[in-house]
């Protein structure tokens, strides 16, 4: 562990790699982890306490979580992860075998009182937040906004180049984005707000998907089952999701396939089939093109890694002491 005058250098256990964590307490109630790992999957697992909210953002690469339930997520540069802080996840793998993003650890009480004092802007209420974006769920992932994309590579870029100031005020923008997103009530929010009606038929036709996506949808089919145009579906969809519709059913096929390309023993053309897929070129250069390797390397290296999991795991507490982030 190295440390420097605002910040906290950790390095951290992986396998057949390295990675280090810089922590910077950067706002009153924020805490900013850079995360930079060349490896196959980490062995640590990081606990940063009670009553915040996380968030974790992919800057470079791509990677695969599993959580104490068992759950996949997939984190790319087009996706966001928002968690509980007291969920850490027990299995992360890299499967470019590169990773680089940022973890904001939100303590909920400090960091609206700083919000409320600094008069920055009105009363965020932080709490509504967290409970708007999780809804009692330990961890989810988020669709981002063009606005959000924007926001969240300024920040990468300004640590990159350790652009302290522009990173904490991009981060208030991000949280304020945030806000936009998922308090409807809020008057400024950018996005047309949907109707009871076509809220529910948003609802309705992601939960029809998630329980078919691995079959042949037509989106052209679920519009006439609602009378309504496919342009008008699928703008109802993005409005809601924040991703279109043919983005989510791949998403949810590329983690199904994740999962059994590691824990069934299936055949690549057996897995294809279970996805949605009836030609096993067309699943593999799908899977290639979300996770950025085949299929068959990722089953691979994944095997790898659990047969390799003898290697020490640790679990690195963070707490605030004196202004600064200690282990």
């Amino acid at each position: 562990m190295e440390k420097e005058a605002n910040t906290t250098k950790l390095y951290i256990n992986c396998m057949n790699g390295e990675g280090a964590l810089l922590l910077n307490r950067i706002l009153p109630g924020c805490e900013f982890i850079w995360q930079s790992i060349i490896a196959e999957s980490q062995l640590d697992t990081i606990s940063i306490g009670k009553n915040k909210l996380v968030i974790e953002y992919c800057y470079e690469g791509c990677a695969e979580y599993v959580d104490k339930h068992g759950r996949h997520f997939f984190i790319n540069q087009e996706t966001v992860i928002a968690m509980n802080s007291i969920t850490p996840f027990v299995s992360k793998r890299f499967p470019l075998k590169k990773y680089e993003g940022f973890l904001l650890a939100i303590h909920i009480k400090d960091f609206d009182k700083f919000i409320k004092n600094s008069g920055l802007c009105e009363e965020l209420n932080l709490k509504q937040l967290y409970n708007a974006i999780l809804s009692e769920k330990e961890a989810v992932t988020i669709s981002k906004t063009d606005d959000m994309s924007y926001t969240l590579h300024s920040i990468c870029k300004a640590a990159t180049d350790s652009k302290y100031t522009l990173v904490k005020v991009r981060i208030i923008e991000f949280i304020l984005l945030l806000k936009q997103k998922f308090l409807t009530g809020d008057e400024k929010r950018k996005e047309p707000i949907l109707t009871k009606d076509q809220y529910q038929i948003a609802v309705d036709v992601r939960d029809f998907i998630s329980k078919n996506y691995q079959k042949e949808i037509s989106i052209e089919n679920i519009a006439k089952e609602y009378y309504i145009s496919e342009t008008s579906l699928k703008q109802m969809y993005q409005k809601q999701w924040g991703t279109t519709i043919a983005k989510d059913i791949r998403k949810m096929r590329m983690n199904q396939a994740c999962g059994y390309l590691l824990s069934e023993e299936l055949s690549i053309a057996e897995i294809s089939k279970k996805c949605g897929y009836s030609n096993p070129s067309k699943f593999a250069a799908a899977f290639k093109k979300a996770m950025g390797v085949s299929p068959h390397i990722y089953r691979k290296n994944g095997r790898l890694a659990q047969e390799n999991g003898s290697v020490e795991e640790r679990t690195l507490e963070i707490s605030e002491m004196g202004g600064y982030m200690y282990l």
